[in-house]
């Protein structure tokens, strides 16, 4: 065995690896879970724990864009969802 400590990650099934609730069929939290490895543990993730907060209005949301905005002579990255962004930032992204 090498020296290095080998770390197992864990199937956890069904589980949500944020919250650890299910998010089996019938569950309500089945549509839209994605698989999810979070270096300790792989199974699913839910949409709530998918959901960002928006850096302007604060509101939670899965629709979003990373757009780059300047800051006392610097740049850094902002969340931006879909109801905040404006027309020049999604020309940044090329979403038009």
């Amino acid at each position: 065995m090498s020296a290095e400590k080998q770390l197992m990650v864990t199937d956890i099934g069904e589980l949500c690896t944020e919250c650890h609730q299910s998010t089996e069929f019938g569950s309500g939290r089945f549509v839209n879970r994605i698989p999810s490895d979070n270096g300790f543990e792989s199974g699913w993730m839910c949409e709530e724990c998918q959901q960002l907060e928006c850096d302007r209005c604060r509101e939670r949301t899965t629709d979003y864009w990373y757009v780059d905005v300047p800051r006392d002579g610097s740049w850094y990255v902002q969340t931006v969802c879909h109801e905040c962004i404006t027309e020049a930032e999604l020309k940044q992204v090329d979403w038009i």
